[in-house]
């Protein structure tokens, strides 16, 4: 942060705090969607939330989400009492605005791992469904229809238009998105009893998590008006599990366990294919903004190693989409050969540099601050797979081919097929087709994804 951006900063904070002194401002990592900072004034450590220079399709500028956390924070959610809106901060024409600095660990692998949570993870569920309670006393008011609309009266046809439309602005057409958005179309549920102010971003990761419990919910970006089991449903995406798949409630409980948390506070449960459907809706939401992450980096709005990294697992949540929907069904065809090892005394192979420098990026990361190791093992882990993928190139192509090419009728190469799949699960396609494409575009993705990811569990019968 230079120092004239600095001074602008504190000129600008004056305007609300006349006193204000500045001390450090640094950048806070976490924030993959804005641009976040943290500051210090005095004794006071707060946290700046500006716009990004390009967001992600249905975020909230810094304007909006500022009314939509204040209604929250009166409404009893315990997350940070917005401060200070201000516009032209950090760049000309972006909004922020500054909030109390809340204490927590937020990192998801933490949250559901270390030894030191283990009495927060079993509070947890309770405590999430207070927040869920919480929001649900939120009343449709002059500032927050002004920040988020008019309630919808069928939320859930209107949010998978919303995801048909972001999915159809992506460059490259994608079959597993497309079949997934056909069973939403065809399995909407009907409009909920009551639409209320659903948070849009409600799982491990945007909660700060300490010793006793929850801390905090932040990220109001994605706030809007619609049907609370969607809120619910996000929450047992299966990423934000972060690797404790039988654990379906944010990788700390079951989906029970938490239905029946939501009961004793007051939160209705939704019966199950309605929650179904959300899940399936928010895995395949999560698939197409795993891409337009990869994008936001490819137009250097934002060269963050993040970003390509998790555009680069986008397969792993198509996967997730469609088996949600396949959930319980018969085993997938067993997949290829783990790849050969070179023969001793070959030269090394472009894979074994590959394994080489990933593993220097590991050796790394002990003398490197939180920030750059966090970025170090992102690193280690997109060389790691990269290499696995490209030891198999050649076969992986024909496997891919002999997958995709009897569904979509002609042969070419597998973005061809892709490509013409998409194009046609666009039309009317009866659901014993649907079935048999979603079974084929899975296999294809989990040879893929076995080769990415050796650790991604596979199955379709998981929770």
């Amino acid at each position: 942060m230079s120092e004239a951006l600095r001074t602008r900063v504190e000129t600008k904070l004056r305007a609300h705090e006349p006193d204000l002194v500045l001390g450090s401002l640094r950048p806070l990592g976490g924030g993959a969607c804005q641009d976040l900072f943290l500051l210090e004034a005095g004794d006071e450590r707060l946290v700046l939330r500006s716009d990004a220079a390009q967001a992600l399709p249905g975020s909230l500028d810094r304007a909006r989400e500022f009314v939509v956390a204040e209604a929250a924070a009166a409404a009893g959610v315990r997350t940070p009492q917005p401060r200070w809106l201000c516009t032209d901060l950090l760049r000309e024409g972006a909004g922020a605005y500054v909030m109390p600095h809340a204490p927590g660990e937020s990192l998801g692998g933490r949250v559901v791992r270390s030894p030191e949570l283990a009495e927060a993870r079993a509070a947890l569920p309770g405590q999430w469904a207070e927040q869920l309670a919480a929001l649900a006393r939120v009343e449709p008011s002059g500032a927050l229809e002004g920040a988020l609309g008019q309630p919808p009266r069928d939320p859930a046809r209107e949010r998978v238009a919303e995801l048909r439309a972001m999915v159809e602005s992506l460059p490259n057409p994608r079959p597993a998105l497309d079949l997934a958005l056909a069973w939403l179309e065809a399995n909407l549920p009907a409009p909920p009893e009551r639409v209320g102010l659903v948070h849009g971003d409600f799982r491990v990761g945007n909660f700060l998590v300490g010793p006793a419990g929850l801390e905090a919910v932040l990220d109001w970006e994605f706030a809007h008006w619609g049907d609370p089991a969607e809120d619910l449903a996000w929450l047992c995406v299966r990423d934000w599990r972060f690797g404790q798949d039988e654990l379906a409630a944010g990788g700390v409980a079951t989906r029970e366990a938490l239905l029946a948390a939501c009961q004793a506070a007051g939160v209705p449960a939704p019966e199950p294919a309605r929650l179904a459907f959300w899940e399936v809706f928010g895995a395949t939401r999560w698939a197409a903004g795993a891409r337009f992450q990869a994008e936001r980096y490819r137009s250097g709005e934002r060269r963050d190693l993040e970003l390509l990294a998790i555009g680069w697992r986008a397969l792993e949540l198509e996967f997730e989409a469609l088996r949600q929907i396949e959930r319980g069904g018969e085993p997938l065809p067993r997949l290829g050969e783990p790849t050969a090892r070179p023969p001793r005394g070959a030269p090394p192979s472009p894979q074994e540099l590959l394994l080489g420098v990933a593993g220097l990026l590991d050796d790394l990361r002990g003398g490197l601050d939180r920030a750059a190791g966090f970025r170090a093992r992102i690193g280690a882990s997109l060389l790691q797979s990269l290499a696995s993928e490209s030891a198999r190139s050649e076969s992986l192509e024909r496997e891919e081919r002999a997958l995709l090419a009897p569904l979509a009728g002609i042969d070419a190469a597998p973005h061809e097929l892709e490509r013409e799949l998409s194009r046609r699960a666009q039309e009317p396609l009866s659901e014993a087709v649907q079935r048999e494409w979603r079974r084929g575009v899975l296999a294809q993705l989990a040879l893929r994804i076995s080769l990415r990811n050796p650790r991604f569990d596979l199955r379709l019968d998981l929770p």
